[in-house]
């Protein structure tokens, strides 16, 4: 694993145990790595050079035994190597090639840091707006070792190549939640439903049992009126006791035009007839008859035949508007 890859997965694992990273950097042997703050002793320390410190772990000691084997194997060599000429120019170029190969690696740490430290800013904003630094690096190649931050809605994202990741954990979570939620609106809805039905349901039984009649008038009328009668009083029960002495009009089932031209027809006899009388108050006078028995009729069949009842006011409308029409010509 390279310094870069170690500097990272350290600062990610302190970063969990609620260590804050700082802006400052490591100026230690030109280290740049940022600095961390001890969440108890507020002090600032680098995962690089301080980490045995932190972590509490040992050194290994092969490395230093390695690293001495090795000064004194190029120790030997240089020393074979100064004897033959030949060896000694061999052993220069190597050595030439070796140190042309530092410069490709200093412009990848470079770019690695320059990574990182963007990284780090856009971790630092996304955490302010209450996402969470997970134990998770980004699969991607062109990322170098950057650990993944989690939304409220439980995506992974990485802040450099903008992919998005959820674990499978998560999805299920997601999708229970979901169901949920599509559980609630449509119980939701059905009990709007419901609610609408009943309206209907209520409405439907207000106009049963209300005594105002509101219809519109759907016969072939030329003037399409609109008929709305008053209320109506519930009427007491006729007996044998108390007839009706008024008689009731013929064809009571026929519509109002049908029986406003019988009735017209009886005018017209009649005047012929009594030409002593004059036919304006004739005419009066039969209509406000037609009136008494078309209101009497009325009456009776109120309750049992409500249509019919309408067709019978349409009379009587009809008989006063006639009066009030003659009347006014007599004038």
């Amino acid at each position: 694993m390279s310094k870069l890859d170690t500097i990272t997965d350290r600062m990610s694992k302190l970063m969990l145990k609620r260590w804050a990273m700082l802006a400052e950097q490591c100026n230690i042997d030109s280290c740049g790595a940022p600095l961390m703050r001890n969440p108890e002793t507020k002090e600032p320390m680098c995962v690089w050079h301080h980490w045995f410190e932190i972590s509490g772990e040992e050194p290994e000691p092969e490395a230093e035994s390695k690293s001495d084997n090795t000064t004194e194997n190029d120790k030997e060599s240089i020393k074979d190597s100064s004897s033959d000429p030949k060896l000694y120019n061999q052993e220069y170029n190597d050595h030439f090639e070796v140190e042309s190969k530092p410069k490709s690696v200093n412009s990848e740490l470079k770019k690695k840091r320059e990574q990182s430290q963007k990284a780090s800013e856009l971790i630092g904003k996304k955490m302010l707006q209450g996402w969470s630094l997970i134990d998770r690096i980004c699969p991607n190649e062109s990322c170098y070792s950057i650990p993944l931050v989690r939304d409220q809605e439980l995506y992974e994202h990485c802040v450099i190549c903008n992919l998005v990741y959820i674990s499978e954990e998560n999805y299920q979570k997601m999708n229970k939640s979901k169901k949920k939620g599509n559980n609630a609106a449509f119980n939701a809805d059905s009990k709007n439903k419901r609610k609408a039905d009943n309206a209907v349901e209520n409405n439907n039984l207000v106009a049963k049992q209300d005594n105002i009649i509101n219809v519109k008038h759907t016969d072939d009328d030329d003037n399409n009126m609109d008929i709305i009668s008053s209320p109506i009083k519930p009427q007491t029960k006729i007996t044998n006791k108390t007839p009706i002495d008024s008689k009731q009009p013929e064809n009571t089932n026929e519509s109002p035009q049908k029986s406003l031209s019988v009735l017209g027809n009886k005018i017209l006899t009649s005047t012929n007839h009594n030409q002593q009388q004059d036919p304006i108050e004739y005419t009066i006078s039969v209509l406000k008859s037609e009136l008494v028995d078309l209101s009497n009729c009325s009456i009776n069949c109120a309750v049992s035949n409500p249509k019919f009842f309408v067709k019978l006011t349409k009379s009587i409308k009809y008989c006063a508007e006639a009066i009030k029409a003659l009347e006014a010509i007599k004038q």
